[in-house]
C-alpha cells in the first residue's frame, strides 16, 4: 500500500505530496497532482519529469520548488 506524506511550506501551508511505495520508490507531486520528480531506491537516484538522474540519493523535496 502506498503512504502519501504532505510537504508543507514553513507556514503550514501544504505544498504537494511524497508518495513512498512498498519497495522504497517516491514520487514527489505539487498541490494539484502534476508529477515534478522520482526516487529510485534500485539505484539511488533522483530524477526529474522527463526521467534525466539531477542528484545521487533521496533530494526530492528540492523538486518541489522548480
Amino acid at each position: 500500500m502506498d503512504t502519501r506524506i504532505p510537504v508543507k511550506s514553513w507556514n503550514g501551508v501544504i505544498k504537494g505530496w511524497i508518495i513512498e511505495k512498498p519497495n522504497g520508490d517516491k514520487v514527489i507531486t505539487d498541490f494539484s497532482g502534476a508529477i515534478k520528480g522520482r526516487y529510485w531506491a534500485s539505484d539511488d537516484t533522483t530524477r526529474d519529469f522527463g526521467g534525466r538522474i539531477v542528484y545521487r540519493g533521496d533530494m526530492l523535496t528540492s523538486m518541489l520548488n522548480n
